[in-house]
């Protein structure tokens, strides 16, 4: 596939690169009341672009476990080898991600996530590598079969490797609450505060469905999204 192929019904994204991908998994079903399954997982990525020069090389490990109250733990371990962001390239840093979602109680959800090592600051105008830290947590709380409670907590930071300063830093909080009057009628309160632009969002939302083929809404949109986007993301 050439830089320039496109296809029928328009681009294909990231139709500049070859990727490679060797990937072996082993799975345990011990099923027992604190170890029910788990997962021991390698993978090794070469990513080339057209002119065959090595954007990006990583290998990584990962194990994967179900134990007690539902819970799943997952670890990922990723050395990267070399990894490119426009003509800069960065080699030899390792990541590291600890997530855990469960349910101990039927009434209670959470998800927690924890990644941490040596990143690429991408907002800044000669990319940088640093030590980066992300956190996610949420909970849900099921007070009753109508109103669920969401609080919700992301942090993330670039710390600079020489200066002890940051690229970045800050978080976003939000609280989510839902009422379910019934199976057509439902009310929802969304707040946030997000430190990285200052700004407190709020978003107050009714909707009603007189039948399936229906639904009306009534309340505001303030460019609410679903899931956190990673300040430093780079489409790149």
């Amino acid at each position: 596939m050439s830089d320039d192929f496109r296809s029928d019904i328009g681009f294909i994204t990231k139709n500049d690169i070859k990727q490679y991908d060797f990937w072996h998994s082993f799975y345990q079903y011990p099923n027992k009341n604190y170890l029910q399954n788990y997962r021991i997982s390698f993978r090794h990525e070469q990513t080339y672009d057209h002119s065959e020069t090595l954007k990006r090389s990583s290998s990584q490990l990962y194990i994967q476990l179900l134990t007690i109250g539902d819970t799943n733990i997952f670890y990922n371990y990723e050395y990267n080898w070399k990894k490119s962001h426009l003509e800069y390239q960065f080699q030899d840093f390792i990541n590291h991600l600890l997530r855990i979602r469960g349910k101990p109680l039927s009434f209670l959800d959470f998800n927690f996530s924890y990644k941490f090592g040596k990143d690429i600051a991408y907002r800044e105008i000669i990319p940088q590598l640093g030590y980066a830290t992300n956190i996610d947590f949420d909970i849900e709380f099921a007070i009753n079969n109508n109103l669920r409670v969401k609080p919700i907590i992301s942090y993330q930071d670039i710390r600079k490797a020489e200066s002890g300063g940051y690229y970045f830093k800050g978080y976003i909080g939000r609280l989510d609450i839902r009422y379910q009057f019934n199976n057509n009628l439902d009310i929802r309160l969304i707040s946030e505060y997000n430190d990285f632009s200052e700004q407190v969002f709020l978003q107050p939302l009714i909707s009603w469905r007189p039948n399936p083929d229906t639904i009306f809404y009534l309340g505001g949109n303030q460019n609410y999204i679903n899931n956190f986007i990673d300040y430093n993301f780079s489409s790149l």
